[in-house]
């Protein structure tokens, strides 16, 4: 398994976003997701897939 470590951003009451890289302008970003199972509240957070590209 690869794993690397990124920054995270939030603004107010946008959602969280994961800081990939630089821009020209701003810092390019993924939306963080979260899978949680409702019946022992454990939450997991991910990236979609397809964002893994970027």
């Amino acid at each position: 398994m690869t794993e690397k470590i990124f920054k995270t951003a939030t603004y107010g009451t946008n959602q969280l976003k994961l800081i990939t890289g630089k821009g020209p302008l701003m810092s390019k970003t993924v939306d963080v997701m979260a899978k949680v199972d409702v019946d022992t509240g454990e939450v997991k957070f991910f990236i979609d897939p397809k964002d893994l590209q970027r």
